[in-house]
């Protein structure tokens, strides 16, 4: 086992002399939940997942415009340029 290549901090199991295996809590816990607080929820992954999934854009009399944020769009934009959201190509000449 490369034990001296795990970062101390980050090392929170270890086998003791005895055998056993030992549960250390990093020195700072704290800082580090709140660094995964930052990352953000799964609430705003799941969003920015919905986004990053391409959509069929509308059509009306006036042209294309994405179905999230009512913008027009561009037969051939491959995200809003509005709101950020993934749009399906138009396939040339249909």
């Amino acid at each position: 086992m490369r034990e001296n290549t795990i970062p101390p901090m980050r090392r929170l199991s270890r086998i003791t002399e005895a055998g056993r295996l030992a549960v250390d809590v990093s020195a700072n816990w704290m800082q580090e939940i709140y660094d995964y607080e930052e990352l953000g929820s799964i609430e705003l992954f799941a969003a920015l997942k919905k986004k990053n999934t391409p959509i069929q854009p509308g059509k009306d009399d006036e042209g294309l415009f994405c179905k999230e944020c009512n913008s027009e769009v561009g037969e051939d934009d491959v995200y809003c340029w509005w709101c950020g959201q993934a749009l399906k190509r138009q396939p040339k000449g249909g």
